[in-house]
């Protein structure tokens, strides 16, 4: 489990979550809380054994199957390029965001971590 080039799945319970020490965290566009984006995303990415991103990718958009989605099709104010481009900016600050390493019995491991990040427009 700790060659060089190997990327485990993070384990829940025997690993210690990785801590955020730097990078900017999303921040909603003048856009997005006009259409009032709202919604969870979903990304898994490699945080390296240096602490980096890399290799991220969406699992879930926020538009995707989310109730703000809806009303705003419902209230036909939805506009999907702009949801997207939430989808862009939250991707861009996971990549330009540094954590403590993930370990295993002490060593620094590539670890394939999910994301869970929640927008809303109600949030301090």
């Amino acid at each position: 489990m700790d060659r060089p080039g190997d990327v485990v799945l993070f384990q829940e319970g025997l690993m210690e979550k990785p801590r955020l020490l730097s990078g900017p965290i999303p921040r909603y566009t003048q856009e997005a809380l006009q259409q009032r984006v709202e919604g969870t995303f979903i990304a898994r990415c490699i945080i390296t054994r240096e602490g980096e991103t890399e290799g991220c990718c969406v699992v879930k958009p926020l538009a995707q199957a989310e109730p703000a989605a809806t009303r705003a099709q419902e209230e036909q104010r939805y506009q999907p390029a702009v949801w997207r481009h939430m989808d862009a900016v939250i991707l861009s600050a996971l990549y330009e965001q540094r954590y403590t390493p993930i370990t295993w019995q002490g060593q620094p491991l590539d670890v394939d971590y999910t994301f869970t990040i929640t927008l809303s427009r109600h949030r301090p």
